[in-house]
């Protein structure tokens, strides 16, 4: 069912919108923010922050890891001039509720933020990757079939295993889905950690 509401926009115009159950469709408010003379939603491409190619060019990156949980802490080494801050999820104090203000944080500083999880298993990838993180790196990968589970959890279909969404902010809550699904898939860095024999024995692979 939707009704009719209104919302308040900027420069203190009041427009018309429809509602669903109480929420603004963003189409509409979008086009309703062109008619006031442009979008007034401030987009997300500036949180598009990926350093992928820039890692594969063989230039020199510098980062952190960072595993306190505090988003202070993020934007205190984002504006430290660093390339990339690593957000620590396997080992370190932040959970998932702590994960968006850090990385909230990063989007104000030209670090791009990554996130190691906790273990090689889909449902964690496609929280960090829908809450804005720019790259995930993975421990405990041993062998090729589970460096290729870790690279499928990374991409949207036909690449990969990722559910598409509209709302979560990584694609700036709808407003910029199309600028980030095309993308994510060749851009969002995966990195696994090589820490077992076996793992060593199966480098060439797990790097194939």
């Amino acid at each position: 069912v939707r009704v009719a509401g209104t919302v308040r926009a900027a420069r203190g115009h009041a427009v018309r919108v429809p509602l669903h159950r109480g929420w603004p469709v963003c189409a509409a408010f979008r086009r309703r923010g062109d008619a006031l003379g442009g979008n007034r939603h401030l987009g997300y491409s500036r949180g598009m922050n990926f350093i992928r190619e820039r890692a594969l060019s063989g230039e020199l990156l510098a980062g952190a890891f960072l595993n306190l949980g505090s988003s202070m802490t993020v934007e205190m080494a984002g504006r430290a001039g660093l390339d990339f801050v690593l957000i620590d999820m396997e080992h370190g104090g932040g959970d998932q509720e702590s994960l968006v203000p850090q990385l909230q944080s990063a989007s104000a500083t030209d670090a791009s933020p990554l996130v190691r999880i906790a273990w090689n298993e889909p449902w964690r990838f496609k929280r960090v990757l829908d809450a804005g993180a720019m790259g995930v790196m993975i421990p405990w990968v041993n062998n090729a079939e589970e460096a290729r589970a870790a690279a499928a959890s990374m991409r949207y279909f036909p690449d990969g295993v990722r559910g598409a969404a509209l709302s979560p902010r990584a694609t700036g809550f709808g407003f910029d889905f199309k600028e980030y699904f095309s993308k994510a898939n060749d851009n969002l860095i995966t990195v696994v950690q090589i820490e077992t024999k076996e793992a060593v024995a199966a480098a060439a692979d797990i790097a194939a």
